[in-house]
C-alpha cells in the first residue's frame, strides 16, 4: 500500500524502491534505478527513514558475517559456505521486513553482539543537559550520565556532547543527535551524529563504520558525519596523516586520504572529494548545550557568540536599508524594531526537521496590534517547514491570548495566555521536544521564567526545511515591533532550572 501510494504520488510507477534499495547494496542498481531512488529519497521523509532502516540492519550484518571465524585458505567454496551466503542474504531482508525487530533495536544488537568480550577500559562522559540512553546487550539500561561503555552497548543522544575514551588510545567528542555503538575493542558504528577522533600511535586500525562508509585509521586524527541532514551525504575530513575510505554500497569504492583531503559518499558507492571542513568541529567537550548567542552589544560585530568553532564563520549583518538603533537593553544593549526599522539577517540555516530546540530572549513591546517575528527559519509558506517565535497577532482567527508568545510550525501554533504588550522587558522562552508532532505537550512557553498556560493550539507535523531554494536563514525581529535583546538558540530542549536562572539577569 505504502509503495502504491508512494510511485504515485512521484510518477514512478513500476519502480519497486524498496527492491532498488537491495540492488544498491548488492552493487547491482544501474544508473537510471539510481536516478529514481536518489528523487524518491530527497522528496520524501518516510522513504529516507525507511532506507537508513534497511541500510543500518545491511551493515550491521556485515559486520557480524566480518567476525564469524574464517573457514579456512581453500578457494573451493562449499555447500556450508553457499548455505551461509543464502542465509546472510535471507535475514539481511527477512530482519528488514520485520518492523517489530527494527523497532525494537535493542534486541537486534543483543542478537549481533552475543559472543562480544567485555570492554572495561571503554569510557564516556556526556555535556551539561545532554539527553543519552543506552541499550545494552542485555537489555535497555536507561537512561546514563556517564561510565564504562561495554562492547555491544548502543548510544541514542538525543541532544548534547559525548566524550568517547577507548582503551587502546582513541579519543573521540560526537555531537548530538547521535546513535553509535561499541562493536569491537577497535570499531565504533555510527548510525548518526558528527564525530571527530584522535587516534593514538599503537592504536592504528581504529575503525568508524557508518550505514554507508568504513573509515579505517592509519595514524590520524579526523571526523565523519553522518545522518546529520535529510539531504546530506556522509562525509570524511583528514586533519592530520591519513585513513582508509571504502564505501560500503553500490561501486564500494576506495580511497585513502591524506591530512587536508575529504570526501562524501554518494548514494552509488563514488567517493567524491570535497572541500575540507578543518577548524569547524569539536574537539573538546562542551560545558552545556551548543548555541549561538546574539547579544547586540557592538553594532560594528553583530555575529553570534558560542564555544562551537563553526559558529564563528555564521555571518550576520542588518537588513538593505535598516535604520534599527542601539538603545539599554537588560544586558548591555539592545535592538529597536519599530516597524520599517529593519531586522537582523544571519546566513546560518536554523534547526532542521524535527530536532529539539530552544530559543530564548528578551523582549519589551508596546501596545500595538502584534506582527512580524522575533525569530524565524525555514520556508515561510509551506505547511510544516518553518519555524517560528513571535507574539499572536489575532485573537479572533486562531483563538487565544492577543500579543501573547506564540511559536507557529508551518499551519499549527502554539499560543501562550500572557499579553506582553506592556511596555516592561520580559524574558520569553520556546522549547520544542522533538517529537515530530508540534502541540500543547511537545513545544513549551516561559514568560519570566515561568511556564505559560497554553490558551490556543492547532496540532501540527514538525519538518522544518532548511535545503529548499524556498528556504530563510535565521531572522531576528523581521517586522517586529518592540526591542529585542540576548537572542539565543539552542540545539536542544532547555531545562526549566537553566530558563529560571536566564530570567533571572
Amino acid at each position: 500500500m505504502y509503495e502504491d501510494t508512494f510511485r504515485g504520488r512521484y510518477g514512478l510507477s513500476g519502480f519497486d524502491y524498496e527492491e532498488a534499495i537491495y540492488s544498491l547494496l548488492d552493487g547491482s542498481l544501474d544508473r537510471e534505478g539510481l536516478l529514481q531512488l536518489e528523487k524518491c529519497l530527497l522528496e520524501d521523509a518516510d522513504a529516507r527513514a525507511k532506507y537508513h532502516e534497511i541500510v543500518r540492519v545491511h551493515t550491521l550484518l556485515e559486520v557480524e558475517a566480518e567476525q564469524e571465524p574464517s573457514l579456512g585458505e581453500s578457494k573451493v567454496v562449499s555447500i556450508e559456505e553457499l548455505q551461509k551466503r543464502q542465509k546472510l542474504r535471507w535475514m539481511k531482508r527477512s530482519v528488514v521486513a520485520a518492523a517489530a525487530v527494527l523497532l525494537v533495536g535493542v534486541s537486534v544488537l543483543s542478537f549481533f553482539y552475543i559472543n562480544q568480550l567485555g570492554g572495561g577500559g571503554n569510557h564516556v562522559r556526556f555535556s551539561k543537559y545532554s539527553l543519552v540512553e543506552v541499550n545494552g546487550k542485555d537489555g535497555v539500561k536507561g537512561v546514563m550520565e556517564g561510565g564504562v561503555l561495554e562492547i555491544g552497548d548502543e548510544l541514542v543522544m538525543e541532544q548534547g556532547c559525548l566524550e568517547l575514551e577507548l582503551g587502546k588510545g582513541v579519543r573521540g567528542i560526537i555531537e548530538g543527535p547521535a546513535r553509535l555503538s561499541l562493536v569491537g575493542e577497535d570499531k565504533v558504528m555510527m548510525q548518526q551524529g558528527v564525530g571527530w577522533f584522535d587516534v593514538s600511535s599503537g592504536a592504528e586500525g581504529f575503525t568508524v563504520l557508518t550505514p554507508h562508509v568504513e573509515v579505517v585509521d592509519l595514524g590520524t586524527c579526523f571526523a565523519v558525519t553522518t545522518g546529520m541532514s535529510v539531504a546530506a551525504r556522509d562525509e570524511v575530513h583528514v586533519f592530520e596523516g591519513r585513513v582508509k575510505v571504502r564505501s560500503l554500497q553500490g561501486t564500494k569504492q576506495e580511497k585513502e586520504l591524506h591530512e587536508g583531503e575529504a570526501i562524501e559518499a554518494l548514494f552509488g558507492g563514488d567517493l567524491k572529494a570535497i572541500p575540507s571542513k578543518a577548524g569547524l568541529f569539536l574537539t573538546e567537550l562542551p560545558e552545556s548545550l551548543i548555541s549561538r548567542h546574539w547579544s547586540f552589544d557592538d553594532m560594528a560585530s553583530l555575529g553570534p557568540q558560542s564555544k562551537h568553532p563553526s559558529v564563528a564563520k555564521v555571518g550576520t549583518q542588518l537588513s538593505s536599508g535598516n535604520r534599527l538603533r542601539q538603545v539599554d537593553g537588560v544586558i548591555g544593549k539592545a535592538l529597536d524594531f519599530a516597524p520599517g526599522n529593519g531586522y537582523v539577517q544571519t546566513d546560518w540555516a536554523g534547526i532542521e526537521s524535527d530536532r529539539p530546540r530552544s530559543v530564548a530572549c528578551w523582549i519589551k513591546s508596546p501596545e500595538h496590534m502584534p506582527r512580524g517575528s522575533i525569530v524565524e527559519w525555514g520556508i515561510p509558506q509551506s505547511n510544516a517547514a518553518k519555524w517560528r517565535v513571535t507574539l499572536n497577532p489575532a485573537g479572533e482567527r486562531d483563538g487565544g491570548v492577543r500579543g501573547a508568545l506564540r511559536t507557529e510550525f508551518g499551519w499549527g501554533y502554539v499560543i501562550g495566555s500572557t499579553d506582553l504588550r506592556d511596555g516592561k522587558w520580559h524574558h520569553v522562552v520556546s522549547v520544542y521536544d522533538g517529537s515530530g508532532v508540534g502541540n500543547g505537550t511537545s513545544i513549551r512557553l516561559y514568560v519570566d521564567g515561568k511556564r505559560e498556560a497554553v490558551s490556543s493550539v492547532r496540532e501540527n507535523r514538525v519538518r522544518t526545511i532548511l535545503d529548499d531554494s524556498r528556504s530563510k536563514p535565521c531572522q531576528i525581529g523581521s517586522g517586529f515591533h518592540g526591542l529585542i535583546d540576548e537572542v539565543i538558540i539552542y540545539d536542544g530542549v532547555l531545562p526549566e532550572e537553566e530558563i529560571l536562572r536566564l530570567s533571572r539577569h
